[in-house]
């Protein structure tokens, strides 16, 4: 059974169309059938359906509780539907590309930087703490393996040796000097060492009643006879030379200091505590003696030098008890 005003789909027995409230005559169900001479039969002089209710809800039309599906709004007697209302064009806003990671503003415009500048702020912060971290450890590297390689000086030991006038008891004693080991030298550079075998000095003390003080008692290995300057005073630009066969290199020496016979001789003359080092005249290094009795230092040259002789010269002394002849008991040249 069908509406022959609006055509809806009625329920059988239905007198008026719950959609457009039209009296339903008793043709309704026939598709075919005049619905204006149906209407004209349920309408009044006015146009109204005779049969409508003034407690009517919608369009005058009666509330039907079996109706399967909500009445729309407006859809009374004489409802038309609504007119659309014309829309301006216009353009759609530009799509912004997704950014990982970046934040939008509030009003959904471009992407905001708020986010960037956190994320630009942490990477800030850890490339500066990585370049604090690489200048510390350039500054470890600096502190400890760089600055001790400069100034690093060869260290004078000093062993004691027994003697009858002393204890038994040994001890070391290191000097500070500069250092005589040259890694940019090869032995094959050199001629290499030969041996001393003369000694010659500027002055001697002569011989007299007690004992000899000549220049050969420094290369007899025997520490209780010594050389002796023979002027006036300590000796301060006093020297002895020593030499071999010919040019060889000279890269080391130990000295065994004043006059060693016994520990009452050694400390009645005075003892150098400052030695100029030469190798053919000219001038290697100076090194600092200690005052000790029964001992012997050993000293390094800053590099291995090739000369046909090596001279040691009194720069300084410390005056003697008694004596005024500055002795060195023994020189060993490597």
């Amino acid at each position: 059974m069908f509406c022959k005003n609006c055509g809806a789909e009625l329920k059988p027995g239905t007198r008026f169309c719950p959609y457009c409230g039209v009296a339903v005559g008793a043709d309704a169900d026939t598709p075919d059938a005049d619905g204006a001479a149906d209407a004209d039969d349920g309408r009044g002089d006015d146009g109204l359906s005779d049969g409508l209710d003034n407690d009517d809800g919608l369009g005058g039309g009666s509330y039907d509780p079996n109706l399967t599906q909500p009445m729309p709004l407006g859809s009374g007697y004489g409802a038309q539907a609504p007119r659309p209302v014309p829309q301006e064009p216009h353009e759609a806003p530009p799509q912004q590309p997704y950014i990982p990671g970046a934040r939008r503003n509030r009003d959904y415009g471009d992407y905001g930087d708020r986010g960037n500048r956190g994320h630009g702020g942490a990477k800030a912060a850890l490339v500066a703490l990585l370049v604090v971290a690489l200048c510390a450890a350039a500054a470890a590297l600096v502190v400890f393996y760089v600055l001790p390689s400069f100034g690093q000086g060869g260290n004078a030991t000093i062993a004691k040796s027994d003697d009858s006038s002393s204890s038994d008891s040994s001890k070391t004693i290191t000097l500070g000097q500069s250092s005589g080991d040259d890694s940019s030298s090869s032995d094959s550079e050199h001629v290499g060492f030969k041996g001393i075998t003369k000694a010659e000095a500027t002055s001697t003390l002569p011989t007299d009643q007690y004992d000899s003080y000549g220049t050969d008692h420094l290369i007899d290995g025997d520490n209780t006879t010594c050389w002796s300057e023979g002027v006036s005073g300590l000796g301060v630009g006093e020297s002895v030379t020593l030499s071999g066969d010919g040019v060889q290199t000279f890269s080391s020496f130990t000295i065994a200091n004043g006059f060693q016979k016994s520990e009452s001789i050694y400390y009645k003359n005075p003892r150098p505590t400052k030695l100029g080092v030469f190798v053919d005249g000219n001038k290697v290094m100076s090194v600092d003696l200690a005052d000790s009795f029964g001992s012997t230092q050993s000293f390094t040259l800053p590099k291995p030098v090739d000369g046909t002789n090596i001279t040691f010269q009194i720069e300084a002394a410390t005056p003697g008890s008694k004596y005024e002849d500055t002795s060195i008991s023994e020189i060993t040249v490597q």
